[in-house]
């Protein structure tokens, strides 16, 4: 996945290293996103899920953790040192 941020990449990183503040950008604001597990680390792990409108747990796809969304951390070029 590739995406484009109005933001320098020190600010994008703050906000994926901050489970609270991934929850506010994490999917659209009707599904909010609930981080579960958040181990910022390359090859850690960020475990979520989303609730819908209606209260229950939007299911993720197949595959993924206990119908739970995740993803795995890759340190970006940009912040390598």
């Amino acid at each position: 996945m590739v995406a484009e941020f109005a933001a320098p990449p020190e600010r994008v990183w703050e906000v994926y290293a901050d489970p609270r503040q991934l929850e506010k950008v994490w999917g659209p604001p009707t599904y909010p996103a609930t981080v579960v597990d958040h181990s910022l680390v390359p090859g850690g792990r960020v475990t979520y899920y989303m609730t819908s409108p209606e209260g229950g747990e939007v299911p993720r796809p197949l595959g993924s953790l206990r119908g739970r969304g995740a993803f795995t951390i890759r340190l970006p070029r940009l912040l390598r040192r």
